[in-house]
């Protein structure tokens, strides 16, 4: 089996739910897409242990290499407007409002 790394997983599952989300608006089949994306989302948080879902809340998002997860930074994507090297609390509302749209 090939490996590949999370950068290039992350990319082709964004350009695959690009495409498929343009073909869906043409064909009419966009329910169905809708309804993949959510067993895959998930599929993929039963996979997470309630402390992997945690750790995902911090500041600083670790990697979660068994399931491909890359780190990730939430520090630009909070809009609690704290600033400075002290634990801060965060809200990450953008990605909340991103995920409500429908």
């Amino acid at each position: 089996m090939c490996s590949m790394s999370s950068r290039t997983r992350a990319l082709i599952l964004c350009l695959s739910v690009a495409v498929s989300t343009t073909a869906a608006a043409k064909d009419d089949q966009q329910p169905d897409i809708r309804v993949r994306a959510d067993e895959m989302a998930t599929a993929l948080v039963a996979q997470l242990t309630l402390d992997e879902k945690v750790d995902q809340l911090l500041n600083v998002a670790p990697a979660i290499p068994r399931l491909g997860i890359p780190a990730y930074n939430w520090w630009t994507e909070s809009l609690h407007g704290a600033l400075g090297p002290v634990p801060t609390t965060n809200f990450p509302e953008p990605i909340g409002l991103a995920a409500s749209f429908d």
